[in-house]
């Protein structure tokens, strides 16, 4: 049915005629409009453009099964959720020595680390279980997996441990620097804060 159609459709715009197929086409300039200039197509050149509007011509909608809405189809079972974790400005950095590295931490149960400080921006994701955290100048918190915590570049980490004397606990730190140093100094804290 689609291909009679077609054929009807081509015996109609005259692709088809022996006089197409021959003669000469005056046409108008097509970037300017105005002029005409003799317009000469080869055999092949017809037939090409024959065959491309054959291949290329719109299916008839009752075989189109598109929802543009809808999206493309899911690959891989149901669509990921999306959580904004933490969204934390970023101090001034020099962008021609940007490097990011991505530190994995591991606390035995009711380990703990030294009072320190890092020379660069630290972003750090809980895995698993639940870490006490303290900067200078701020609270004492506890973070549980799927939480974030921030430390600004410099920031004297006073607690830094596990918040849990049974289990273990596993978070990445992400550090953001424009410079190279060591990721970690030690800190000397004699009355400063509290460790564990």
């Amino acid at each position: 049915m689609v291909q009679k159609d077609y054929r009807k459709w081509l015996s109609s715009t005259g692709l088809l005629s022996p006089t197409f197929l021959t003669e000469e086409k005056k046409r108008s300039c097509p970037t300017t409009g105005q002029g005409e200039r003799k317009l000469t197509v080869t055999l092949i050149e017809r037939w090409a453009y024959v065959l491309a509007v054959i291949c290329y011509a719109p299916l008839p909608p009752r075989q189109l099964h598109i929802n543009p809405a809808a999206g493309p189809p899911a690959q891989h079972g149901p669509a990921a959720q999306i959580q904004t974790v933490l969204s934390q400005p970023l101090p001034p950095l020099k962008g021609d020595n940007l490097k990011v590295q991505v530190v994995q931490v591991l606390y035995a149960p009711g380990g703990s680390s030294q009072p320190h400080s890092h020379p660069c921006p630290v972003i750090g994701y809980v895995l698993e279980g639940a870490v006490r955290m303290q900067v200078k100048g701020g609270e004492e918190k506890i973070y549980r997996a799927g939480e974030s915590f921030y430390e600004a570049p410099n920031g004297v980490h006073l607690v830094s441990a596990n918040a849990s004397k049974s289990l273990p606990a596993r978070f990445l730190a992400t550090f953001v620097c424009d410079h190279q140093a060591p990721l970690t100094s030690p800190v000397s804290t004699s009355h400063e804060g509290r460790q564990p």
